[in-house]
């Protein structure tokens, strides 16, 4: 039997709540899942010695957010650097996981541009997962290819709340006054040399 038009309208409804309703779950997970590694972290950084991250520079804290200041920060590399934002030249910051296998490309497209400006760019690159070890991160390096850029692991969890990261693969660049020119989930390299440019680099 052929369904009438309002059965074919409704059942079309319903197909699309579910499906809008599959995108919510699926930006929800993600949310609850940073919110429990910076609750994990911030656990761990209570009862032991944290390796990560320190606010730094009091006239340079901000939100992060696009066309506010980066916030001020030092944090230990996993090979033994010490690496502070903002440094006086434009550069990024990426939050990511030894896990995140969507995050591939961002890290390579980063890897790129660090190439291509050298020492007038900093590039960093942060896990926010607690649980990851310079193991870890350094197997996930490998498995990417070596990228010339700084690399860490943010143990404290104040990165991401700092900068109120809500998503893996979120970048973060910035000119030389330390003032985000970009903000964004998992950019491509196009996405990158523009936001690049923005900063001043071209």
């Amino acid at each position: 039997m052929k369904p009438d038009g309002k059965s074919e309208m409704a059942s079309s409804r319903h197909d699309g709540w579910r499906g809008h309703a599959r995108w919510w779950v699926a930006g929800a997970a993600t949310f609850v899942a940073i919110v429990v590694l910076v609750a994990v972290a911030s656990n761990r950084s209570t009862s032991s010695s944290s390796t990560g991250a320190r606010a730094v520079g009091g006239a340079h804290r901000g939100s992060g957010q696009q066309g506010q200041r980066v916030p001020g920060f030092a944090i230990a590399a996993i090979d033994g650097a010490s690496v502070r934002v903002p440094s006086g030249k434009p550069g990024a910051v990426f939050f990511t996981t030894a896990t995140c296998e969507s995050c591939i490309p961002s890290s390579r497209a980063l890897g790129t541009l660090k190439r291509r400006f050298g020492a007038r760019a900093d590039v960093l690159w942060v896990s926010i997962n607690p649980s990851d070890t310079t193991s870890s991160v350094r197997a996930f390096q490998r498995a990417i290819g070596k990228q010339p850029y700084r690399v860490a692991i943010d143990t404290s969890g104040s990165l991401a709340r700092i900068f109120r990261v809500t998503a893996l693969g979120t970048a973060v660049v910035y000119d030389a006054r330390g003032r985000v020119v970009f903000r964004g989930d998992e950019p491509q390299l196009p996405a990158l040399k523009s936001a690049f440019a923005k900063a001043g680099l071209a």
